[in-house]
């Protein structure tokens, strides 16, 4: 088993500030809705973008100029290229970006000696935003993970090194355990850890700890956090409130913040991924709420299209 997975101290004042008014993290509005859909298809009551911590603006740009590169008909040497000039001549110019970066580098330094692992790893997309610059301020080669389970690194990578992977944020380890630990496998690499802007699930921390590795995150985004929040005046008691109850049963947060009010699921025409999540959720009943609410379950499910062959 690996060392206790750690975080790099409490979040900064400036970080744990800097997530609110970035909008890197957002509360659901409780009183009117509409409440946020997680990729697990259940409801909750924040939802976190986390590369939004480098300005939402220049977020949003990067991220669809590396959907646009790596879409190009191109060698992946040639997609590893323009993506390191796009995300390294962003960070150069951009001070928030570079704070970021260095106070990843910093943790990272403080808890992976640089004799221990060859190189740093990112996957396909938000991954990148900080893989590439941190690999370039701790000097090491970068290696790409592409969702086709292609990779690249321009530093050629002998079997039995270690890889230190960098993502955004550990949410329920699904990716990690279905894409990036099988795509370093299969190069012959071993992957001692992992290095994260946050945290938000505790039980992808244990599953990657589990797996053998070690989880640094810059935060963890648990109650302790939104503790900090409302004392830092980030958040007011009822949010709190409503955020504590979805931490110790989300069965029962729902049951007191979503059913019969059918106004809380009303989503914007421009949601795609949303109305098959909801249908999902209403259709599979994961926390039995259906025996209790079934009028209301019936009343929301003839109200949703139908789901596609393919789900998001």
């Amino acid at each position: 088993m690996p060392e206790s997975s750690c975080c790099a101290g409490e979040s900064s004042p400036g970080l744990l500030s800097d997530l609110y008014t970035t909008g890197a993290l957002v509360l659901w509005p409780w009183k009117t809705g509409p409440v946020f859909w997680y990729t697990a298809n259940v409801p909750g009551p924040f939802f976190i973008n986390t590369e939004f911590l480098i300005g939402r603006a220049l977020a949003e740009r990067l991220v669809k100029s590396l959907s646009d590169i790596v879409a190009t008909e191109a060698p992946r040497d040639e997609h590893a290229r323009r993506l390191n000039d796009l995300i390294l001549g962003a960070w150069r110019e951009d001070p928030t970006y570079q704070r970021v970066i260095a106070q990843l580098a910093q943790a990272t330094e403080g808890t992976f000696p640089s004799t221990t692992y060859a190189a740093i790893s990112g996957g396909e997309r938000r991954d990148w935003l900080f893989s590439i610059p941190l690999a370039e301020v701790l000097k090491r080669p970068h290696l790409f993970l592409f969702k086709d389970k292609s990779t690249f690194s321009a530093t050629p990578l002998p079997s039995g090194q270690a890889v230190v992977h960098v993502a955004d944020l550990v949410n329920n380890g699904a990716s990690y355990l279905d894409m990036w630990l099988p795509a370093l496998h299969a190069l012959g690499l071993t992957c001692p850890g992992t290095v994260c802007v946050f945290c938000r699930n505790a039980s992808g921390r244990a599953k990657l700890e589990a797996a053998g590795l070690k989880v640094l995150a810059l935060g963890e985004v648990g109650v302790d956090f939104f503790k900090r929040s409302l004392d830092a005046g980030l958040i007011d008691q009822d949010d709190y409130t409503q955020i504590i109850a979805y931490a110790e049963s989300p069965r029962r947060w729902a049951a007191d913040y979503l059913m019969n009010r059918p106004e809380v699921f009303v989503l914007s025409p421009s949601d795609t991924k949303s109305p098959e999540r909801m249908r999902l959720f209403f259709e599979r009943d994961p926390w039995r709420l259906r025996e209790a609410y079934a009028p209301f379950f019936q009343r929301m499910l003839d109200g949703l299209p139908p789901v596609q062959d393919a789900v998001c």
